[in-house]
């Protein structure tokens, strides 16, 4: 894979998941050495990520799939992807409010998301993005693995 020049969704798009994992890992680490800062500094920085991930997907990889592979959001892989969003940001939610220092910080959270992205982004890996770089025309894939290099 051509991490610094991805020619498809696919490759794209899980170069982006594998740099949101480092940025979270070493927020969790920076948390657990003592480097509030550090910890508080990386986890926004993955955060942005996280969110400008999730509308790639939602406002151009979505709609694409649907047009071209008769996929819809209402159900199937979509719509399953969709609801993971919710919870994902559900948790994103909770994480802000302990690293600003808002809420008790008890470690849930992290582990939930951590373990919600592994399956995640897996399904997201094995069956919808190639699906994508197979049914959507070479333009548009192209926009949108420009769009998810602009974080």
């Amino acid at each position: 894979m051509d991490t610094e020049n991805p020619r498809t969704i696919t490759d794209a798009l899980a170069d982006d998941h594998r740099r949101l994992e480092d940025l979270r890992e070493r927020a969790e680490d920076a948390l657990r050495t003592g480097g509030r800062g550090e910890a508080t500094s990386l986890f926004a920085e993955f955060d942005r990520g996280l969110r400008h991930h999730i509308r790639v997907e939602e406002e151009l990889l979505f709609p694409a799939l649907e047009r071209e592979s008769g996929l819809r959001r209402e159900f199937g892989p979509i719509g399953v992807m969709i609801a993971e969003h919710r919870a994902i940001e559900g948790l994103l939610e909770r994480l802000v409010r302990e690293f600003s220092g808002e809420a008790a910080a008890d470690g849930a959270p992290m582990g939930q998301l951590s373990a919600m992205l592994e399956a995640h982004d897996a399904k997201e890996e094995m069956v919808l993005y190639p699906m994508a770089d197979r049914t959507i025309g070479a333009a548009e894939r192209e926009s949108i693995v420009a769009k998810i290099r602009t974080r």
